[in-house]
């Protein structure tokens, strides 16, 4: 992050850093919506998925800094999707 003196503040300052990119995985469309909404404000470029399967896949063709997975998603999937995860 750059050097900030006291008197320009943070307010234009990026809060997660350079674009981190963030999977987030959420069956319900109106939090996946919301939760993108916020994501995409501080910055970080967003890969959305509703389902469990296709967070799967997208672990498997790209890297991602973040994945954020919901907690009724993660309990259908028994760490099936966070076995899959490169680390």
């Amino acid at each position: 992050m750059a050097s900030v003196t006291p008197s320009q503040g943070l307010a234009n300052q990026p809060l997660i850093g350079n674009r981190a990119k963030i999977l987030l995985v959420n069956k319900d469309p109106q939090d996946l919506a919301y939760y993108r909404q916020i994501l995409q404000k501080l910055g970080c470029q967003v890969r959305a998925s509703s389902s469990l399967a296709e967070g799967v896949q997208y672990l498997g063709c790209e890297p991602f800094d973040l994945v954020i997975i919901d907690t009724m998603a993660a309990r259908d999937s028994k760490g099936g999707m966070c076995s899959r995860a490169r680390w």
